[in-house]
């Protein structure tokens, strides 16, 4: 099985030999895409090529536009194909930040290995012209532009990201997700729940779980100590040792079911039996606290992307609505 990164690291390298590679006048029309283009989750500028006409070119994806100097060396070769020190590190800019710092130590070296052999199969490919078959081409364009349009994109996005006016309008129209909840709960396990059974106890059905969830509720609200029952009862161990106590938590920290299910609660307020696939849960909400603009502002930067990919997409298709022939894609 291919590692992640190894993965991570054949699609970038691929990304730039197609680029690299994609020819100025192909030999037959080819598409071509817009280029500008327990509770807890645990538990709850592109080289020109010779026209196609002409014998196939044998250009590599990364090729020294003259020949090396003495302070720009050759740092890997294969047959006629070289790299230079200063068309590597070019290279290493150009990919995502988490991968660049996956780059270093062995990983450098498997990565200009990689690159080596996508250079070579992609000369061979030339060679015997199979890039001048009008399917290739075709690709070889989409997947030119593809490479280029996320890569501008990406751009952009880190360019807004420092805004400061995009990061807190962004703040803004989300704080119900930086929203906290301080919450305690007590859990009746169910059958198949990823929770064990504590020692010496009995399996329940899940009417029966359900029931025994309703008991302890009514105990609750006629005055009961939550604490001391969620450490007799809960089976949910480990909260149940601190009185059910969960701590602070935010949306989508919980399963789904036990996260609506206490964030609709008022302080103090306690919710009737709420199942999730670990069981019946009687929760109990103690405290809101909001997150601070400043607290979450980096954390901002990092998930704004998506929204801010939308925008921009959005403003290009205002500004060049798409035209479909509705007939043929109706077929």
């Amino acid at each position: 099985m291919r590692s992640p990164i190894r993965s991570l690291l054949m699609t970038c390298v691929c990304a730039a030999a197609l680029l690299a590679q994609r020819p100025v006048a192909p030999p037959a029309a080819a598409p071509k895409a817009a280029s500008a283009t327990s509770a807890r989750k645990t538990l709850p500028a592109a080289r020109k090529t010779t026209s196609p006409k002409t014998a196939a070119p044998k250009a590599s994806a990364i090729k020294p536009a003259s020949a090396p100097s003495p302070g720009d060396p050759v740092v890997a070769s294969a047959g006629a194909l070289k790299i230079t020190k200063s068309q590597f590190e070019t290279f290493l800019a150009g990919l995502p930040e988490h991968l660049q710092a996956m780059t270093v130590g062995p990983a450098r070296k498997n990565l200009v290995n990689q690159l080596l052999d996508v250079m070579q199969v992609a000369a061979e490919a030339r060679t015997v012209k199979y890039d001048q078959d009008p399917k290739v081409h075709a690709q070889l364009a989409f997947q030119a532009d593809q490479a280029l349009a996320n890569s501008y994109l990406n751009a952009e996005m880190k360019k807004a990201a420092s805004d400061e006016s995009v990061i807190r309008g962004f703040y803004d129209r989300n704080k119900s997700i930086y929203r906290q909840l301080h919450a305690r709960h007590i859990l009746i396990r169910i059958p198949g729940s990823a929770v064990p059974l504590r020692e010496g106890q009995k399996e329940m059905t899940e009417p029966e779980a359900f029931a025994r969830a309703q008991e302890i509720r009514k105990q609750i609200v006629e005055k009961g100590d939550f604490e001391a029952i969620a450490k007799a009862e809960s089976d949910d161990t480990g909260s149940g040792a601190r009185g059910g106590d969960l701590g602070f938590f935010s949306a989508g920290q919980m399963v789904a079911p036990f996260e609506q299910a206490a964030f609709a609660l008022q302080v103090n307020q306690i919710s009737e039996p709420v199942k999730t696939q670990f069981g019946y849960h009687i929760i109990q909400a103690l405290e809101y606290k909001d997150r601070s603009y400043d607290e979450v502002k980096a954390e901002i930067q990092e998930k704004s992307g998506p929204e801010l990919r939308g925008k921009f997409l959005e403003e290009l298709r205002r500004k060049n609505p798409p035209t479909l022939d509705e007939a043929y894609f109706a077929k």
